[in-house]
């Protein structure tokens, strides 16, 4: 495994850090623009499927705060998605490199398990308007695969019950 990033240490992250790793994906949701949402309810609830001494990791700054946090899915050892947050005030520090690092060795060390003769892929998620994330990860030699897109309206009223027209 790459050894941490210089001035950071990592761990397991502890269902005791569920606020502080909602605040850093709502941080870096701002940052990219979008609204800032995610709830330590809704980390925890992630958490439920998530083993989290062997599919997540916290990197730590000296004083103590979480200063990157990513997690995976992995479904049956063949796609493994990563999900990687790297807080605002600590980008450009290697931390992104760390956690994309993580998630390639997390997947190399897993082969062995996928299906026999599965081709085997590392996806990472990434906020559009966040071009460092893209640029880090096309020097891994990914490339963007597929585009989301997020469409809401805000209603003035509230919609009719179901099953009654409007």
């Amino acid at each position: 495994m790459k050894k941490s990033p210089e001035g950071f240490f990592t761990r397991t992250p502890e269902l005791g850090d569920a606020d502080e790793v909602a605040a850093l994906i709502s941080a870096c949701a701002l940052s990219g623009g979008t609204e800032a949402n995610t709830t330590a309810e809704e980390v925890r609830d992630d958490w439920q499927d998530t083993d989290l001494a062997e599919e997540a990791v916290a990197v730590v700054a000296s004083d103590g705060r979480i200063a990157g946090y990513a997690d995976l899915i992995n479904r049956s050892y063949v796609a493994i998605s990563v999900y990687g947050y790297v807080h605002p005030d600590s980008r450009e520090q290697g931390i992104g490199a760390y956690l994309a690092a993580w998630g390639e060795g997390w997947t190399r060390d897993r082969i062995p398990l996928a299906p026999e003769d599965a081709r085997v892929s590392v996806q990472h998620y990434i906020n559009a308007p966040n071009t460092g994330a893209r640029s880090l990860l096309e020097g891994f030699d990914y490339r963007p695969v597929l585009s989301t897109y997020v469409m809401e309206i805000r209603l003035q009223d509230a919609p009719p019950p179901r099953g009654q027209k409007g």
